[in-house]
C-alpha cells in the first residue's frame, strides 16, 4: 500500500519518466549535431582548398598575361580593350573570392554555434544523468515505503486480531463472573 501526499509520488514518477524520454531525445539530437558538425567541417575544408586553388590560378594567369603582354606590340585601342577585359576578369575573381570567404565565415560561424549546442547538450545530459540518479534514489525510497506500508498493514491486522481475542476473553470472563465492569 502506497501513501500519497497530495499525489506527489505519482507526480515525481511522471517527472522522472518525462526526463528519461527527454534524455533519449537529446541523445539522438546530439548524434545528429555531431554528424552535421563533421559535414560542415568537411565543406569548410573544401571551400578553403577551392579558394587556395583559385588564388593560385589567378596569380598564374596574371603572370602569364604579363609575360605575353611584354611580347605583343599592341595598338592603344587594343591595349585599352585588353585592360578593360583584364579589369573585368579581376573584378569577377575578387567577387568570387569574396563569396568564397563569406561561405568560409558562415561555415566557421556554424561550427562555433554547433560546438555551443554540443556543449549545452553535454551539460543537459549531465543534469539528466543526475536526475536519473535521483530517480533511482526515489525508487529505492518508494520500495522502502511499500515495505513499511506492508508491515503496518500486517501489524494492523495482528492488532485487530488481538483486539478481537481480548474482547472475546473479556466477554468470556464477564459471563463467568470474574470480570467486573466499571
Amino acid at each position: 500500500m502506497i501513501f500519497f501526499v497530495n499525489g506527489s509520488l505519482h507526480i515525481i514518477w511522471l517527472f522522472f519518466h518525462q526526463l528519461e524520454t527527454e534524455i533519449a531525445y537529446l541523445n539522438k539530437q546530439q548524434a545528429a549535431i555531431r554528424q552535421e558538425s563533421g559535414d560542415l567541417k568537411k565543406i569548410l575544408n573544401q571551400l578553403k582548398d577551392e579558394t587556395a586553388t583559385a588564388t593560385v590560378a589567378l596569380q598564374e594567369a596574371k603572370a602569364e598575361q604579363r609575360r605575353l603582354e611584354a611580347q605583343v606590340v599592341q595598338s592603344p585601342q587594343r591595349k585599352k580593350h585588353d585592360m578593360e577585359n583584364t579589369t573585368k576578369a579581376l573584378e569577377s575573381e575578387r567577387h568570387a573570392r569574396n563569396e568564397e570567404e563569406k561561405k568560409v565565415e558562415f561555415g566557421k560561424t556554424c561550427i562555433v554555434n554547433l560546438e555551443g549546442v554540443e556543449s549545452s547538450l553535454v551539460k543537459s545530459l549531465a543534469i539528466l544523468n543526475e536526475a536519473s540518479k535521483e530517480q533511482n534514489k526515489y525508487r529505492k525510497i518508494e520500495r522502502e515505503i511499500n515495505q513499511a506500508a506492508a508491515k503496518v498493514n500486517s501489524n494492523k491486522k495482528k492488532t485487530e486480531e488481538l483486539q478481537l481475542l481480548i474482547n472475546e476473553s473479556a466477554h468470556e470472563l464477564q459471563r463467568n463472573g470474574k470480570l467486573k465492569k466499571y
